[in-house]
């Protein structure tokens, strides 16, 4: 859209607990400065995509997660969160 710009994260994921995890480009989002949260668009103009998948123990996923946001977005940090019921998240600046 018009005055939004394209934020592309290449996302590796390493399942380290003892059972599988189902993951998607869902558990990304984007949040500015402000606390709003961008979800992942489905743009795959960066391949490969991140795909939804169950990965076992020990498993690793990674793929390209692509966001449209404003252009003039502050304070961009990437949010990864597994899982419906966890309240558990990684923060990473962009």
């Amino acid at each position: 859209a018009e005055g939004n710009k394209f934020i592309a994260v290449d996302a590796t994921v390493k399942n380290t607990g003892s059972g599988s995890e189902f993951l998607s480009q869902s558990d990304f989002t984007v949040q500015d400065s402000s606390s709003y949260k961008y979800e992942a668009t489905f743009h795959d103009f960066k391949t490969p995509t991140f795909a939804t998948n169950t990965i076992g123990k020990d498993g690793t996923i990674r793929g390209w997660v692509i966001f449209e946001v404003p252009s003039d977005i502050r304070g961009p940090k990437l949010v990864f969160k597994t899982g419906f019921w966890t309240t558990k998240e990684i923060k990473v600046k962009l």
